[in-house]
């Protein structure tokens, strides 16, 4: 897995990439997933920030109303994306008010007019850019309850090619469309097609687990841990995911304890090291938040 070099990223969104250097950035964005997740995500960041800010024309805000009323996948990183930018923006006020008291205290009125709007300036640049990078970094240092640290940190599953497991007979055409449905983030109708998947075949373990993201993304959590632990009965590979997203769903739904016992467990069995260190990421930020 590639590392997405996040200054670079910056450069080519701020149009400072020229020659040589842009063209290698876009040569490597055909070939590089991660630096095209990172560079869409910055691009739809920026949208809602604009929304929020009421920087958007008004056609364009009429659009992005529709989109949100259509997608409950960009609905759900949205409101978590106000959550995230609001806590900032708060924050950013509070410092500035602090510099300013400082300032009053120490210098004199000619001194004030000179610094203060470059002081301003840096703590409105450094809001941004914190938004900008992601909104899960300051979430760690910010007094959050658990629900709302488990939707920051869910991001649906990607669909990996064909899912595993066995099909029920004459169902293959129900299953490609709820992998098309998930892949598009239609997920209310990839939800109800997983649910006739399992409804006839309860040990269709992949489409459990799609199921129970597929109804995360919608926050209809109660059923997703369902679906999350008949996944985790009927697939014998790779538990550590579905520990992992039935963990969130668990937080979400304010069952910290459960939550906290499996988020232990990955930390501790885990043999995918990548959900051993979310795990620990995730207690460590549960952790800071009591």
């Amino acid at each position: 897995m590639s590392i997405v070099n996040q200054e670079m990223l910056e450069q080519y969104l701020s149009n400072q990439l020229e020659g040589r250097a842009l063209r290698d950035f876009k040569l490597q964005l055909e070939t590089d997933t991660n630096l095209r997740e990172a560079l869409e995500e910055r691009q739809r960041f920026q949208r809602y920030e604009d929304f929020i800010k009421g920087a958007m024309s008004v056609q364009e805000a009429n659009a992005f109303e529709q989109n949100l009323k259509d997608d409950s996948s960009l609905r759900l990183e949205f409101q978590n994306f106000k959550t995230a930018f609001t806590i900032l923006e708060q924050d950013a006020k509070l410092q500035i008010r602090e510099f300013i008291s400082e300032v009053e205290r120490k210098n004199p009125i000619s001194t004030q007019r000179r610094i203060l709007p470059w002081r301003a300036l840096s703590i409105a640049a450094s809001v941004l850019l914190v938004v900008g990078f992601g909104f899960l970094y300051f979430l760690s240092n910010s007094q959050l309850d658990g629900k709302t640290i488990a939707e920051a940190s869910f991001k649906p599953y990607p669909v990996k090619g064909v899912l595993m497991g066995a099909h029920p007979i004459g169902e293959p055409t129900i299953s490609s469309l709820a992998q098309q449905a998930y892949k598009d983030r239609s997920y209310d109708q990839a939800a109800k097609l997983f649910s006739s998947i399992t409804k006839k075949d309860p040990l269709y373990g992949s489409a459990q687990f799609y199921y129970g993201n597929a109804l995360m993304a919608q926050q209809e959590y109660k059923q997703a841990i369902d679906a999350l632990e008949n996944s985790l009965q009927y697939v014998e590979e790779d538990k550590g995911k579905g520990k992992w997203f039935l963990a969130l769903a668990l937080l979400a739904d304010e069952q910290k304890e459960r939550a906290t016992s499996i988020l232990d467990d990955l930390e501790k069995n885990a043999a995918d090291s990548f959900y051993r260190e979310q795990a620990i990421k995730l207690l460590k930020e549960l952790n800071a938040n009591e």
